[in-house]
């Protein structure tokens, strides 16, 4: 209760176990799970999009990497 329903510690050890039965069958805790589960979702959407990004910048690292490194032995053959 002290944390899913904003009451205080001592508070929430004062409920009799037919209150916290009641509250927590209520269609106020079942909304307030559906809510946290939709923040978790878009959290994790946000995370996973995060995630892509990273690996495309990695990814675009090594391509550059490879065609800088291939262009630097291009240059050298045609000074000497």
């Amino acid at each position: 209760m002290a944390i899913v329903g904003g009451a205080s510690y001592p508070q929430a050890l004062a409920l009799p176990m037919s209150s916290l039965s009641d509250f927590f069958d209520s269609r106020a805790y079942s909304d307030f799970l559906r809510r946290k589960e939709a923040e978790g979702k878009v959290t994790m959407a946000m995370i996973d999009r995060g995630d892509a990004i990273i690996r495309a910048v990695g990814g675009l690292a090594r391509v550059m990497s490879k065609s800088m490194g291939a262009l630097g032995t291009l240059l050298l053959k045609r000074s000497r």
